[in-house]
């Protein structure tokens, strides 16, 4: 259940679209004919599973993130980590990151305490926000990143070697 609700919000800040609004509301309200996106360039259909192979993590990095989706307003990555694997620490300086874990296990250290995370879980890091990911356990790591405004890999601030 929280993941469909957490992609039906990521489904809702990629497309522009607020549904936070209630039934009446958006009853009363039309939206200019130029602002409604009759075009089906924005809707994207990824199979994560497919992704993840057609992209394998490099064995000298470890690592490896895919560009899932970039939109208006929020962008999508896949990481898939092997065991032992570290992402530095650092932090965005606009961009709040939602991370939901597929499979494997990390030990998120947020603001120099740390947190174990496992399959299932989804941690929210607000923008400013310093934090570091290493994947532990014998499973390679699958997660997915989100990030409003979207992630243009400009904004990670690196704040150790």
């Amino acid at each position: 259940m929280l993941v469909l609700a957490l992609f039906c919000a990521s489904a809702s800040a990629l497309s522009g679209t607020n549904n936070s609004t209630s039934t009446a509301d958006s009853m009363s309200k039309t939206a200019p004919a130029d602002q409604i996106n009759e075009s089906s360039t924005l809707f994207t259909l990824m199979n994560l599973t497919k992704l993840g192979e057609d992209n394998p993590i490099d064995p000298m990095k470890g690592i490896n993130i895919s560009q899932v989706v970039s939109g208006r307003n929020a962008s999508a990555n896949l990481i898939q980590a092997s065991p032992g694997a570290v992402i530095r620490m650092h932090y965005h300086k606009y961009r709040d990151e939602i991370t939901y874990v597929i499979k494997g296990q990390v030990i998120l250290t947020v603001s120099g305490k740390n947190y174990t995370s496992k399959a299932g879980d989804l941690m929210y890091i607000p923008a400013m926000t310093l934090h570091r990911i290493a994947m532990v356990g014998n499973e390679t790591v699958q997660a997915v990143s989100m990030f409003t405004p979207p992630f243009d890999g400009k904004d990670r601030v690196y704040v150790e070697p």
